[in-house]
């Protein structure tokens, strides 16, 4: 009784833990915003379940095994974060490093 309350207690911890992996940090305190990023927080982590499992249904069985133990260590959830973020930066052409506006090289004349 008690260790099927600790699992399903283990389980609910686990969820929360893998979530806030992908959550968006804010310091907003608009909770329709604070509720809207764990929503996408959650749809993404189970996005990232579901997509492991059908690869692991389209395996053949004999194989079964040896995917299920590759994905666990190359596709990971941080993996799949960076993934869909450059995805985002490629489509809407989001620059990290501004252009100088003149050129550095040349000495100041004042």
């Amino acid at each position: 009784m008690l260790a099927q309350e600790y699992r399903a207690r283990f389980g609910v911890e686990t969820s929360y833990r893998v979530m806030h992996q992908v959550r968006a940090a804010t310091t907003s305190r608009e909770p329709g915003l604070r509720l809207l990023l764990a929503t996408v927080g959650w749809l993404l982590s189970n996005v990232w379940v579901w997509l492991k499992a059908q690869v692991v249904a389209q395996t053949l069985r004999p194989h079964r095994a040896a995917t299920r133990r590759w994905l666990d260590a190359h596709f990971r959830l941080d993996a799949f974060r960076d993934l869909l973020i450059e995805a985002i930066k490629a489509r809407y052409h989001v620059r990290i490093h501004l252009p100088c506006p003149f050129p550095l090289a040349s000495p100041l004349k004042l």
